[in-house]
């Protein structure tokens, strides 16, 4: 990962993946919330870099990072259940199903269901 980029919400960070020496996708921290002491990751990652486990390889790293520097309880990933990519992803974490709702989004078929994962530590 490189390139990191500030989104102006407490404890973000986004940073650039880099897979076989080509831009494949993003990887956020996108929040930390002090007092609950969770933090929410986001990912999208290029077709062409998907089946090499490099979130995965991110998650490994980061995770323990984070909790420790941070003092987190808890991680949460936001996955649309129809994105069945990144729904895999975070269940090799080790996630649990928070909770399920509806969300709507600016694109056809906009009404779908977004799950909350929790990987609790």
């Amino acid at each position: 990962m490189v390139s990191k980029a500030h989104s102006g919400i407490e404890g973000s960070q986004w940073f650039a993946v880099h897979f076989k020496k080509q831009f494949s996708g993003v990887f956020g921290v996108k929040s930390i919330h002090r007092e609950t002491r969770v933090c929410e990751l986001g990912y999208w990652l290029a077709d062409s870099a998907t089946g090499n486990r490099v979130v995965g390889q991110i998650l490994e790293v980061l995770v323990p990072t984070l909790a420790s520097e941070q003092g987190l309880k808890a991680f949460e990933f936001h996955c649309l259940e129809s994105n069945l990519a990144s729904v895999k992803i975070a269940k090799r974490a080790g996630v649990t199903l928070k909770s399920k709702g509806q969300h709507t989004l600016d694109v056809p078929e906009k009404e779908q269901s977004m799950c909350i994962y929790a990987l609790k530590l």
